[in-house]
């Protein structure tokens, strides 16, 4: 016959459901932060390649030269070069209309803009830059080349801090966690004094008494932090409702690099990953708190 195990402890505790509303709190807020990890990871790679793809020659208007006419041989100098895929040449009511928000439609068209030409370069094929800048200073006057590597590296720089501040946050929220549960292990050995001491006076050992609790500890564990998980997804999957509502600004952007179809495995399998340390983490950190305390009590 059987016996059924029974925790020493009872399950309605105080501090067990205090244990249980945190645990669901900080893997919520673990799951947001991943959630931040990830998408700022993903959106400075997205940036870094989408900035890399493209090279703008700027030809510059003086006194005296046809603009026309050297904006034409930078065209065939760009087309010449190993590595630049396409030549888009950007007219002027284009180039003054990327200014208007800032001078106004009467000021930016009355200016003397430099034309611009984009080019788009080939991923597997870097071109040469210097090659194409010295081409353009031989050739085409006015002309400078913009291979948008300050803004590689801005968008570096910028990914890079906000991967570390998601990173910190998220080991500021297992820290927290940690804490809370050996606070919440050293709040039931006190509430339970006379049970503990009955159990040594019967000779049980630390070991003994930490072990029989893991049952309880693993269910708030498994419990509550999948209910945390579970309010972390609803969380995304309502932001994603709302991004497809207009499909456009950085809700839909962010929702399509967290849950579109190229990453919604990996993101799924790592969110999944918040319960699963969350338990653990609960679990290893109650009985080594009950070790200590049962082993030196004051």
């Amino acid at each position: 016959m059987k016996t059924q195990e029974t925790a020493i402890f009872p399950q309605d505790l105080a501090p067990f459901r205090s244990l249980g509303l945190i645990i669901t709190v900080m893997c919520y807020l673990a799951c947001l932060a991943l959630g931040g990890l990830l998408l700022a990871q993903r959106a400075t790679s997205v940036w870094i390649n989408d900035v890399g793809s493209e090279a703008t020659i700027l030809v510059r208007s003086l006194d005296g030269d046809d603009i026309d006419s050297e904006v034409a041989k930078a065209v065939e100098v760009a087309k010449a070069i190993r590595g630049v895929k396409t030549v888009s040449l950007l007219d002027k009511t284009s180039a003054a209309k990327l200014l208007e928000p800032w001078l106004g439609k009467d000021v930016a068209t009355g200016l003397p803009l430099p034309r611009l030409i984009s080019l788009q370069i080939d991923a597997d094929v870097k071109p040469d830059y210097a090659a194409l800048e010295r081409e353009l200073k031989s050739n085409v006057k006015g002309a400078s080349l913009d291979t948008h590597q300050r803004w590689q590296a801005e968008f570096a720089n910028l990914g890079r801090g906000l991967i570390l501040l998601s990173a910190i946050v998220l080991a500021l929220i297992t820290f927290a966690t940690a804490t809370l549960v050996a606070f919440t292990a050293r709040s039931v050995i006190q509430a339970n004094a006379s049970i503990v001491e009955i159990l040594q006076l019967v000779g049980a050992q630390p070991a003994f008494i930490a072990r029989a609790n893991d049952t309880q500890f693993l269910k708030i564990g498994i419990l509550s932090s999948a209910l945390g998980l579970g309010l972390g997804l609803a969380s995304f999957a309502i932001l994603g409702f709302l991004s497809t509502q207009g499909q456009t600004g950085l809700s839909a952007i962010g929702n399509t690099l967290l849950f579109g179809p190229s990453y919604i495995w990996e993101t799924l399998a790592l969110m999944v990953l918040i319960p699963i340390v969350a338990t653990l983490l609960a679990l290893w950190t109650a009985r080594f708190t009950l070790l200590r305390v049962l082993a030196n009590p004051q």
